[in-house]
């Protein structure tokens, strides 16, 4: 059997497997962190400060925007993966860029989800110099996810619309 092939017939299988994976290193890292960062204000500079660590709960979404409304993003949160795991379910087209992407958001929101409904918080850890927030894991999974998301959606544009201009000829 083809490469190519198999992964196409296992593609729920790799995409759970890429979630899970990614969810775990999530979750590790959070714990890790709260449990040793948790207590006080100690912060680790890496790379000359462009990347701190350091620990915070967070009680909003992003940039700490809609603080104390954590039942309301666990809400927005469960109701994006299940819209985008049925919309994943019924995509005709699912390259190997389209899936990894998928399974990169899915276990970025999933990551915070889970803080959000046993903890009523997300634990965030990495601030980044360039930036005057704190992230975690599942948002850089989330962000890098969209951004693979619309490479894929842009690399198949134009993959039509190669195919349609050759199809008029």
């Amino acid at each position: 059997m083809k490469f190519k092939a198999f992964i196409n017939e296992k593609k729920y299988v790799w995409k759970l497997l890429i979630i899970l994976c990614l969810v775990l290193i999530d979750l590790g890292t959070k714990v890790y962190f709260a449990k040793y960062f948790g207590g006080g204000n100690q912060e680790i500079d890496l790379l000359g400060g462009l990347i701190t660590l350091t620990y915070i709960e967070n009680t909003g979404a992003a940039f700490g925007m809609m603080s104390n409304n954590t039942i309301f993003l666990a809400i927005v949160s469960a109701i994006f993966v299940i819209i985008f795991s049925l919309i994943d379910i019924y995509q005709k087209r699912q390259d190997w860029l389209y899936s990894v992407s998928f399974a990169i958001m899915i276990a970025g929101a999933l990551g915070n989800l889970v803080d959000r409904i046993f903890l009523h918080y997300v634990r965030d850890f990495i601030k980044l110099s360039m930036f005057n927030f704190v992230c975690n894991w599942a948002d850089i999974c989330i962000c890098v996810g969209v951004a693979l998301y619309m490479l894929s959606l842009i690399i198949n544009a134009v993959k039509d619309s190669k195919k349609e201009k050759t199809n008029e000829k």
